[in-house]
């Protein structure tokens, strides 16, 4: 096999067993195929055991795992030291998360269904979507400097804007996610979070025709060179293939000074103080 068509498969699970139970099989195979494979326990599940302490069946865990995972052909076995049953997608284990991600760079990740029987499973989904789209953003401590500096009346952190935008119940990881980020010079110069309904408003359900843009900026030293045309036309697109017939803006008009820039597009205004203000425009 040639070094560029050798692939890297990724098993997270949240306690020693799930990841070689859940996907043993793909690790497997990926593994005779001459494929690099990597098993990740969150925790080791070293409360299971009523017959022994936790930092007994710990030790005992550990040597399964690296049994399990030489019979899988698995190159590497890693595990974390978060508490078995306390597993929390906080955005210290996300950011541990991205920081695997971006330093394994695997080609497949394979966790936890998100809507699994126990929390840690789940706390174990989430931990992986966030950090996989964390670690795909190419700097998100720049993209909240360019929020801080764009949208200056509403300042935000790092931890505020993963709870917002990454967490949101509308948001939806991966690569069809609707947040974009634009580049220039290498470096990010503005993003954008373009949202249809995942889940069904109290009154209005999905709104299966409607789509809003939330959150827009582009790096006050960079404005006016079309980045933020370049950000609205790639999120526009991904509305329009969404089948959304009717794009919502949110924050009033007299707070974009590109807003004609808005009406030419056919956008609508949001006009509700509670939400994000844009400043620049296309």
């Amino acid at each position: 096999m040639s070094p560029s068509s050798k692939l890297h498969l990724l098993a997270i699970g949240a306690h020693i067993g799930d990841a070689e139970i859940t996907a043993g099989l793909p690790v497997a195979k990926y593994a005779a195929a001459g494929h690099r494979t990597t098993l990740l326990h969150l925790t080791a599940g070293e409360r299971g055991n009523p017959r022994m302490s936790a930092a007994d069946y710990r030790q005992q865990r550990m040597r399964e795992a690296r049994a399990a995972a030489e019979k899988l052909g698995a190159q590497e076995c890693i595990v974390w030291d978060h508490p078995d049953g306390e597993l929390q997608a906080d955005r210290a284990t996300i950011e541990q998360m991205c920081d695997l991600i971006r330093n394994l760079r695997p080609d497949i990740v394979l966790t936890h269904w998100r809507d699994s029987f126990h929390r840690d499973h789940r706390a174990a989904y989430q931990i992986t979507m966030e950090g996989a789209f964390l670690a795909a953003l190419p700097d998100v401590p720049a993209v909240v400097d360019i929020w801080n500096q764009a949208l200056t009346r509403d300042p935000i952190s790092g931890e505020r804007f993963v709870q917002v935008v990454l967490a949101d119940a509308d948001y939806w990881q991966g690569p069809d996610s609707g947040f974009f980020v634009a580049e220039l010079h290498d470096r990010p110069a503005g993003f954008l979070r373009a949202i249809i309904r995942r889940q069904p408003n109290d009154r209005l359900g999905l709104e299966p025709e409607d789509g809003w843009i939330p959150y827009f900026a582009v790096d006050p030293a960079l404005q006016r060179r079309g980045v933020g045309r370049a950000l609205l036309d790639a999120a526009l697109g991904w509305l329009r293939r969404q089948g959304r017939q009717r794009i919502w803006v949110c924050g009033t008009p007299t707070s974009a000074p590109g807003s004609t820039g808005w009406a030419r597009r056919g956008l609508l205004p949001v006009e509700r103080r509670a939400l994000r203000t844009v400043r620049g425009g296309p």
